[in-house]
């Protein structure tokens, strides 16, 4: 078993997270398994015997399941301009830098006990990806995308505002930074 599949196992998320089709094909063998979970996440109209195919031909060694060129990857603009639309969103929110600097953050806040604030934000992430790992199919990835980037934003601001206001708010500094990086 894979960290990741071991992981998914020992926390119970196997209700929830279904295997991918291709690990199916390339693992257990599982053509009918793949099929159902294609069919969980494709529109009815999609060609979804021909796609479990494709895997299994890929997984077989078919010569012409591995001939891919550069031409392919740029075939796809509108989706790889989305692609990287969201991965630069997802660097713009400043989460990253949260999780990476929330003890000198919390530090610089005035927090004492910077390491039990991170200990929170970590948390508070393990939920809210369990959360929306529940969710996402019932709002959608863009609202929670959208949603979620609001957010973010007015969190960022709020700390910023803190962090510029010094020592003037004393000790509530320290709990608003955590706030609002929570």
């Amino acid at each position: 078993l894979t960290l990741t599949h071991s992981l998914t196992l020992s926390i119970g998320l196997q209700h929830y997270i279904p295997e991918s089709p291709k690990w199916l094909v390339d693992h257990a063998g599982d053509k009918d398994g793949a099929r159902e979970s294609l069919a969980d996440v494709r529109d009815v109209k999609d060609d979804i015997d021909g796609e479990v195919h494709d895997l299994v031909a890929e997984n077989e060694g078919d010569e012409d399941a591995d001939k891919t060129d550069w031409s392919e990857v740029f075939q796809w603009k509108k989706a790889m301009y989305i692609g990287c639309g969201l991965m630069w969103i997802q660097t713009m929110t400043g989460a990253n830098t949260m999780f990476y600097y929330s003890s000198t953050v919390f530090g610089y806040a005035g927090f004492n006990e910077s390491i039990i604030a991170t200990i929170a934000v970590s948390g508070v992430n393990l939920a809210t990806t369990i959360y929306s790992a529940k969710i996402v199919d019932l709002y959608g990835r863009k609202q929670l995308m959208i949603g979620g980037c609001w957010v973010m934003l007015i969190s960022v601001f709020i700390l910023s505002i803190v962090l510029w206001a010094g020592d003037s708010l004393g000790e509530t500094q320290g709990y608003i930074a955590v706030l609002s990086v929570l």
